[in-house]
């Protein structure tokens, strides 16, 4: 377990993630990372493009800021 790690915040509102807990999550400079706000707190995770209701990456579209895959577009058209 990497311990507690103090940074500041530079002049542009900008932090340094060290590159031991970039290596133990697996992130490198093609990582796209979600920032969500729980409270105080920021919770800062790998963002993966996929569907909300599958969880599918492949053939997405954008509804209302959220991907959803053709195939469940498909299904919800039937029902």
């Amino acid at each position: 377990m990497i311990p507690e790690i103090v940074l500041k915040i530079d002049e542009l509102g900008r932090i340094i993630i060290p590159i031991e807990i970039r290596k133990a999550l697996g992130w490198d400079s093609h990582t796209k990372i979600s920032i969500s706000r729980k409270g105080e707190k920021l919770l800062l995770q790998t963002y993966l493009d996929s569907c909300f209701i599958c969880g599918n990456e492949d053939n997405l579209k954008t509804i209302n800021g959220k991907y959803i895959c053709q195939n469940c577009i498909n299904e919800l058209k039937q029902k």
